[in-house]
């Protein structure tokens, strides 16, 4: 990887303060999620007043959607501490595809987790 390349890629994971994560939409249904998001935006299912979904594309980059599960009677499960801006408790661990994603979103800036045993993006 050349030193363009790395210095590019650093600085697509710098989060300005305006550039916040934030919920840009709330719909009723997991279906009516709208298939392109907004640059740190997520969407948010809410059905009878109570938040079922948050859905986001992973900041990675690598172009796959996070589904998380707001619903206490299923597990596992997070939550919404707030939506902008955008606070979700516990960390988000998404592996899959020769990808391990772990970070925090809070007040809105993504905390990537570092491991020993893997790497994220």
């Amino acid at each position: 990887m050349g030193r363009m390349t790395r210095i590019a890629d650093w600085w697509k994971k710098v989060q300005l303060p305006f550039k916040k994560w934030r919920v840009v939409v709330s719909v009723e249904a997991a279906d009516e999620i709208p298939p392109l998001l907004p640059e740190y935006g997520a969407a948010v299912v809410r059905s009878a007043g109570r938040a079922k979904w948050l859905a986001f594309d992973c900041p990675c980059g690598k172009g796959h959607r996070i589904m998380l599960n707001l619903d206490p009677s299923r597990r596992p499960v997070w939550r919404l501490v707030n939506d902008s801006p955008l606070t979700v408790s516990p960390s988000v661990d998404d592996q899959g595809l020769g990808r391990s994603c772990h970070f925090f979103i809070e007040r809105g800036r993504v905390l990537w987790v570092r491991t020993r045993t893997r790497t994220h993006r």
